[in-house]
């Protein structure tokens, strides 16, 4: 039973309605599973597709969305758990700043969201809210369009820690997009929450800022796939060098350039940013290792990531163009930290070419998640402990132990030498 009155004049789309049930069911949670201590519940108010007469569509559901808030978050400090309780409103897309010709708004990018809660944080605006609605205002991509610049994923990394999901590897479960973002643009339970106590892995010690470059066939971005690998690379072989876990280790590429090669080919080249965990001893870390890291993954990359490319054997021997290459790019590709409308240019670095796929590249791979990304190449064994093999040599399962002892990684005869 309800301690509040809980009813409403008018019901547009039935969200009073809705945010009764929820109330009723928190309410009942001790009848309804012995021991439940976590629940989520999902509904929705449909309507605001308004191409057409948004004015009115809004003056219609906004003061029955209000009338249901209150009478929910009335009810819930009745029971007395408002300090347990977040409410979290969210809509699939922005809408158009300027009106189209019907009086409505078109589908636009960058929205806004709330929530709120007795453990909130309140008063709190993250992103960056644009700082006109004009045409010209950088965040402004056409037709009041707006370019988001803070990730849907912020905002869950804290939550899901609040929920009690406070492993980095399983918050990646329940999001994982959120290792394609810095730092500077994901959010604690300690940034959102009273009671908050977490911190985002792999922040809080030095960040690195290196070039990555790679020659294509086509005008095109790196993907946001290939972005993931690239940086998958550099984290795997950040972990190995310092000896490490890869959750202590964040990466994403930012600032995307296409620059026109002097020969049959473009150039597109971007920022790799690794962050560090503030648990990682300083002294290891210097920006030579961080370069060191990025051009290892760099060079790999080259040869079975990025779809079509080549590696960057040399400066190229323009700068980068202030017009579009003959054919038009996609857009940007995300992830990035800060969505940026205009990439400063930059040379590039000049790198040697990947190495051939040998014995000794294979088994520099000490764990399965860098090994995978480099078939066909090479190969990973779970025996012993884990092996990365050259593709085609990992040894015959029937002939791998003698004496119970593991045995070395040599081609097609693991137990040489025991």
């Amino acid at each position: 039973h309800l301690l509040t009155d809980f009813t409403a004049r008018t019901d547009v789309g039935d969200i009073n309605k809705s945010l009764r049930i929820v109330a009723e069911m928190i309410a009942g949670r001790n009848k309804r599973v012995d021991g439940l201590n976590r629940d989520v519940f999902y509904i929705q108010l449909r309507g605001f597709d308004h191409h057409a007469e948004v004015k009115q569509g809004l003056e219609l559901s906004l003061p029955s969305l209000n009338t249901g808030l209150t009478n929910f978050w009335n009810e819930i400090k009745a029971q007395g758990i408002q300090n347990n309780v977040l409410v979290i409103q969210g809509s699939e897309f922005g809408r158009t700043v300027s009106p189209n010709s019907n009086s409505g708004s078109d589908h636009g990018w960058g929205g806004n969201y709330f929530i709120f809660g007795g453990d909130v944080i309140g008063g709190q605006i993250y992103g960056e809210y644009p700082r006109s609605f004009s045409e010209a205002d950088p965040t402004n991509i056409g037709r009041g369009r707006v370019m988001p610049t803070t990730s849907w994923e912020a905002l869950w990394y804290g939550v899901n820690q609040w929920f009690g999901v406070d492993v980095p590897s399983d918050i990646e479960t329940v999001i994982p997009n959120s290792r394609n973002f810095g730092c500077s643009v994901l959010y604690s339970d300690t940034d959102l929450f009273h009671s908050g106590t977490g911190t985002v892995a792999g922040c809080g010690g030095p960040t690195f800022t290196t070039d990555v470059n790679f020659n294509l066939a086509e005008p095109r971005y790196l993907t946001g796939e290939e972005q993931k690998l690239i940086c998958d690379l550099a984290v795997g072989i950040s972990s190995d060098r310092l000896t490490t876990a890869e959750d202590d280790i964040r990466c994403y590429i930012s600032d995307q350039t296409i620059i026109e090669s002097d020969s049959d080919g473009y150039i597109v080249q971007g920022d790799a940013v690794l962050n560090f965990d503030h648990t990682i001893n300083a002294n290891k870390l210097n920006a030579g290792l961080a370069q060191k890291i990025t051009k290892t993954a760099e060079s790999y990359a080259s040869d079975f990531v990025v779809a079509g490319a080549t590696p960057v054997s040399e400066a190229p021997s323009v700068s980068p163009s202030s017009r579009p290459p003959s054919l038009t790019p996609p857009p940007i590709s995300p992830p990035t930290d800060i969505p940026t409308t205009a990439a400063p240019t930059k040379s590039p670095i000049t790198v040697v070419d990947p190495p051939s796929a040998t014995q000794e590249y294979c088994n520099s791979f000490t764990k399965k998640s860098t090994c995978d990304l480099t078939f066909p190449s090479c190969e990973w064994d779970q025996r012993f402990k884990g092996t990365c093999y050259l593709m085609g040599t990992k040894p015959d399962p029937d002939t791998c132990i003698t004496n119970n002892k593991p045995c070395p990684p040599a081609p097609n005869q693991c137990c040489t030498g025991i």
